[in-house]
């Protein structure tokens, strides 16, 4: 068990952060402020300004998910050396 934390808990608090800093990434791309990021055990809140329009606010919630697809790619590539 304490082996499986010490892995798993740093990778999944890596992951929620990424998120995190791609939904702030299409908020600066919108042209939004960025305030903060509050990373708790349950998830993470990206705290950004108010959006200029519906379009916008629909890039920045789109932008934390696909975070996802570079990281899925990783952790195939790292499956497959582990794996053999």
């Amino acid at each position: 068990l304490g082996l499986t934390v010490l892995v798993h808990g740093p990778l999944l608090w890596g992951t929620v952060l990424l998120h995190e800093l791609f939904h702030c990434w299409g908020a600066r791309k919108a042209g939004m402020e960025v305030h903060e990021i509050l990373l708790w055990p349950l998830g993470g809140l990206a705290f950004i300004g108010r959006s200029p329009s519906a379009c916008a606010d629909l890039g920045v919630a789109a932008a934390g998910p696909a975070s996802h697809v570079p990281q899925l790619a990783c952790f195939i590539a790292l499956l497959a050396a582990v794996n053999g």
